[in-house]
């Protein structure tokens, strides 16, 4: 498909969305339904009108007006009162600024009203026997009339020159059906314009709106003489560098007018200026996509980014390794030579340090590579792993269903085949001297990979596990088995799909060992440690499951196994639908627990897959690289079978390399907690071998400086480094020439209508067009077929499913749409489905038109925003505006993903009764067009008191557990006899914590000083019969599980959820002549 193909596409769906929430549908349309609960927006409504009257009809079992629920998550949910109490509409108007020399202002207006008449039905008497006709009365018609009359609008040339004298008098317009009021006045150094139109008809408070008072489908242009200039930026309240470097770097992406009570459109600026700016009730940005491709590069440079060439012994990188230093060195001389104004000297100068600092980094790993031919022979090894795992993974994902397996051989596939992106050699090349030198320098530095969602960063990682992982077996040897990587996420859904992707590469590396490319007698593997809802964590419990599977005809549910398929030819673990007994499952009874193989004879795993679920597997054989989710290492204070992980006295180094994905995400309560569990972890490392290194991953982020000193105690480097201009930072850059379009962002605000209604009326919309869009392209838009809605709470979220399964339906069948949408083909992907149920739910998610199952509509929660890529979707409804930017950027990516297909859609409804929603609505093409930029800083306290209280003492527990004699739950009492051991790791763990948190470290000093010391109490008074955990009636526990009744110190055993909830009653007293009455 064409670029114009897709443009054509796309525009052809929005235009049928347009008619369906704006109209009309015809020019002279007649409708039996009242236009202003037709269409969704538009409207501009007379004066004195209030919501309570108009929406009297949209909430007959009054699901707005529902009080919350305890511990529900009430973010997005109206009351009644901010709904009935709210004036509708009265004016739509936008405020812009124009040169002191401007002296005339063109307006252009255009609107509709809608006329009642009666209508007659002619029809045919039954009582009479010569079938008499017969007229009877019906519901009344509406009748559309432009206004003015025809299809020109109204023009109005007025002056605004400062010796203007009548600019502030109104002036009726439309038929004088409304009043154009004008209001200049100066701002930032500006003359400001702001343009409003007034519906001139009233309505009586708390009376029904007479639906013929109404302008609709208002359209507002203005057209300064002169152009209009960029809005002014309001001041910045205080210094902030950061902020600083984003204003230079988005220079040229200013804001050109402001919308009330609407969007605005604006043409693409020339000479940093605009012709016109109009009223946009549906405004709508392209986001360009970005591209990886540097221009320019040499041929020897891009061929060296080849994995074939990169894994042959015959080959050497260093020439063209260096050449793309090179280039980016060039490039920033460039960037060094550019001119801007004085504010932004000491923005550039920061911008230019940093590229300067990565072009170090990067010429250091490649003298490295050269100096070292053992380090070139890793290096190799690493590219064969990755180049494995990915063809590996490209052949599953086009191995068609019954067709005969066939492994992958290296020296088949084609040169060009699988590639590097210039970043992720780039980031291999920055993170080699780290790794292979523990006490260099940039051993400390956390090192950040700062890349849109679906750039690449997961492989750019995995690479440089791969090459750790490799480098402990042949140089450290003996000591270099046991858990090398630990790699952690922050969502179950996202650790699970990682977890087929690391897969991948830990068989790709087996197959490597079993061949004798890697001479290590320890078989590489990966373990899962997660909770028991994703995992089970006993080996009874895992045999229970697979006595489950064996019985189960058909689908099997509710069972923990998190590998789907094989991650070397894709052969299901669980069949889809089954016969009763063991064939094709891969899933067999080892010991006391189970293992996982492939089922596939002609796979190289049908033997075993080198993967593992179970805790106890996991804690009798530490797996190479270890996933899980962030909160489970809470855990280390309870499970002394933890150690296994860090090597503790089993001969082996501790892990080299931690992995942190998703790092935006660490914020909040679990990220103030994850801090304090870091220092601890970082200990343990630190104190059984060789620090850590440490690298993060993330797509949005601000101040990560700060976050990463607050979580790591470290500083941080972000790579790649942004540049001079948002839209290239060398790595990544917006084409110069668009070839594809790109996710268009489309918004609308409901007027006169309650959020759920507006929410059918959105999404009966977008359905209806995809109906309708296939019929004249066929199952090409396949694209927009299934609706994603996007909700910011499950109840939320609990709401629209009730509405899709009956009031959706219902409204497109009363509309006379063809669309139909089925119960059947409405699903959900949320925290409320079992770890069992999302991979079905995924699977379903795939199925593509023109099959009759293919889904109408999937409501989800922020579950969607990490981690799940289909294709397929190219279409999201966002329910109001995300608690965070990094949120919305996030779960909007899921759609539109795939280049070959139409571009995506993302449909924002925002809500007119929160202020938020309104000023995103009102400043959506600005905020749009510079969306990273309004990213919100992270929000991380690990060592605020409440934190402290609440974590402190377990992940020092942790520490005492996984590094000293005091393990094991009957050993609690011997800290008399360990004391010493104990204060010295007291002293080890406070100082790493001075390297992460702010001001005197005397609170924290004291805190651990009071824990250790009722510690000893209780080691005094019950000697022996203490314990970690009480394990019965006669014992005394040191802690205790949180909100869990029993002896000890409340402790976590998981980060989240670590809120008490509090119910707030709050008692009404009525005084005065009502409380009389």
């Amino acid at each position: 498909m064409t670029e114009t193909e897709k443009d054509e596409l796309r525009d052809a769906f929005i235009e049928q969305v347009r008619r369906r929430l704006v109209g009309p549908t015809e020019p002279d349309e007649t409708m039996r339904e009242r236009p202003n609960k037709r269409y969704l927006t538009g409207m501009v409504f007379p004066q004195g009108a209030s919501a309570g009257a108009g929406m009297a009809d949209e909430n007959p079992d009054g699901e707005d007006a529902e009080a919350g629920d305890e511990g529900d998550e009430e973010y997005g949910l109206e009351s009644p009162t901010d709904i009935l109490f709210q004036r509708l509409p009265a004016s739509v108007g936008m405020t812009f600024a124009v040169s002191d020399a401007e002296q005339t202002l063109t307006v252009r207006l255009k609107a509709a009203v809608y006329e009642k008449h009666a209508a007659e039905l002619l029809g045919v008497d039954a009582s009479s026997e010569s079938g008499t006709k017969r007229t009877s009365k019906a519901a009344p018609v509406w009748s559309r009339r432009p206004v003015p009359a025809g299809t020109e609008p109204e023009t109005l040339t007025l002056r605004i020159d400062k010796a203007a004298t009548d600019i502030r008098e109104p002036r009726k317009v439309l038929d004088s059906r409304a009043e154009l009021r004008v209001f200049i006045r100066v701002a930032g150094g500006r003359r400001v314009v702001t343009v409003a139109l007034v519906n001139t008809r009233r309505t009586e408070e708390d009376t029904a709106v007479d639906t013929e008072d109404i302008l609709f489908q208002v359209e507002m242009s203005c057209i300064p003489s002169l152009g209009v200039m960029a809005y002014p930026d309001p001041p910045m309240i205080s210094p902030d560098p950061e902020a600083e470097e984003l204003a230079l770097q988005y220079r040229d992406m200013p804001a050109f007018a402001v919308g009330h009570g609407c969007g605005v459109f604006w043409p693409e600026p020339a000479g940093g200026m605009v012709s016109h700016v109009a009223v946009d009730y549906l405004p709508s940005v392209e986001v360009p996509p970005v591209t990886t491709k540097i221009a320019g590069l040499p041929s020897f440079v891009t061929e060296a980014l080849s994995m074939k060439r990169l894994q042959d012994d015959g080959f050497d990188p260093v020439p063209a390794f260096r050449g793309l230093v090179k280039a980016y060195a060039d490039w920033k001389d460039k960037l060094a030579a550019m001119r801007f104004e004085p504010r932004f000297d000491g923005a550039k100068a920061r911008i230019l340090e940093r590229i300067e600092q990565a072009v170090d980094r990067m010429s250091d790993g490649i003298d490295l590579l050269e100096e070292n031919p053992d380090v070139r022979h890793m290096f190799r090894l690493a590219n064969r792993a990755m180049l494995i795992s990915l063809a590996r993974s490209g052949n599953v994902n086009r191995r068609k269903p019954g067709s005969r397996f066939t492994d992958v051989d290296p020296a088949a596939l084609a040169y060009d085949g699988v590639t590097w992106r210039p970043f992720q050699i780039a980031f291999f090349l920055i993170s080699l001297r780290g790794l292979w030198n523990p006490d260099h320098p940039s051993r400390e530095i956390v090192d950040l990979i700062w890349f849109p969602t679906g750039g690449g960063k997961t492989e750019a990682y995995l690479g440089v596990a791969a090459f750790e992982m490799i480098r402990r077996r042949l140089v450290d040897g003996k000591q270099g088995g046991g858990t090398a990587v630990i790699k952690r996420y922050t969502l179950r859904l996202l650790t699970i799909q990682q977890f087929e992707r690391a897969g991948s590469l830990v068989c790709a590396m087996e197959t490597m060992r079993r061949q004798g490319d890697i001479e290590h007698a320890e078989p590489f593997s990966l373990g899962l440690w997660v909770g028991s809802d994703s995992a089970p964590n006993r080996g009874a419990d895992a045999q229970a499951d697979l006595q489950k599977i064996v019985g189960t005809t058909g689908r099997v549910d509710g069972i923990r196994v998190p590998l789907k398929q094989c991650p070397v030819c894709g052969k299901r673990i669980i069949p889809e639908s089954k016969a009763e007994g063991a064939a094709d499952v891969g899933i067999r009874k080892k010991g006391t627990s189970v293992e996982l193989f492939c089922s596939d004879a002609a796979c190289p795993f049908h033997g075993g897959l080198p993967i593992s679920f179970v805790d106890e597997d996991l804690y009798a054989r530490p797996p190479t690289l270890l996933l899980g989710t962030v909160d489970k290492f809470a855990m280390l204070a309870w499970r002394e079978e933890a150690r296994a992980f860090f090597g503790a006295g089993a001969g082996v180094a501790p892990p080299s390399l931690i992995i942190q994905d998703e790092l935006h995400l660490i914020s909040g309560p679990l990220g103030t907690l994850a801090g304090i569990y870091e220092a601890a972890i970082d200990r343990i490392i630190s104190h059984l071998g060789r620090p850590a290194k440490y690298i993060c991953a993330t797509a949005t982020i601000r101040r990560s400086d700060d976050q990463i000193r607050k979580l790591y105690g470290r500083e941080g480097a972000l790579f790649p480094p942004a540049g001079l201009s948002a839209s290239n930072s060398f790595f990544s850059r917006v084409p110069e020439e668009r070839k594809d379009p790109g996710r268009l962002y489309v918004g609308a605000m409901g007027q006169g209508h309650t959020p759920t209604f507006s929410n059918v009326i959105a999404s009966s919309a977008l359905l209806a067009a995809g109906e309708d869009m296939r019929k004249t392209a066929g199952d090409r838009v396949d694209t927009w077929w299934t609706v994603v809605a996007y909700h910011n709470s499950k109840r939320e979220l609990g709401k629209t499913l009730s509405l899709a399964r009956d009031d959706i339906p219902g409204r497109l069948k009363a509309l006379g749409e063809a669309r139909r949408v089925a119960a059947s083909r409405v699903s959900e992907l949320s925290a409320n489905l079992r770890d069992s149920e999302i991979p079905e739910a995924l699977h379903r998610l795939r199925v593509e038109l023109p099959n009759a199952e293919a889904l109408d509509y999937v409501a989800c929660t922020n579950m969607l925003s990490v981690g799940v890529d289909v294709q397929r979707l190219g279409l999201m409804l966002v329910n109001g505006q995300p608690k965070t930017v990094s949120e919305y950027i996030q779960a909007s990516s899921r759609v539109g993903r795939s280049t070959d297909r139409p571009p995506g859609i993302v449909f924002t409804l925002f809500s007119p009764t929160k202020p938020r929603d309104r000023s995103h609505y009102e400043f959506f093409r600005h905020f749009h067009k510079a969306f990273y930029r309004n990213v919100e800083p992270t929000s991380v306290t690990p060592f605020a008191l409440p934190a402290q209280e609440r974590g402190l003492h377990g992940a020092f527990l942790a520490l005492v557990r996984m590094v000293s004699p005091i393990a094991g739950n009957r050993t609690a009492g011997t800290i008399l006899r360990h004391e010493s051991t104990v204060r010295e790791l007291a002293a080890e763990f406070l100082d790493r914590i001075g390297a992460a948190r702010d001001g005197n470290a005397d609170e924290t000093r004291e805190r651990l000083e009071d824990f250790i010391a009722t510690w000893i109490a209780l080691a005094r008074e019950k000697g022996s019969a203490l314990r970690f955990q009480a394990e019965g009636k006669q014992y005394t526990g040191l802690i205790r599980p949180f909100r869990q009744p029993g002896t000890g110190i409340e402790t976590l055993q998981s980060l989240r959820n670590v809120d008490a909830p509090m119910k707030l009653l709050v008692p009404v007293v009525q005084t005065g002549t009502a409380a009389k009455a």
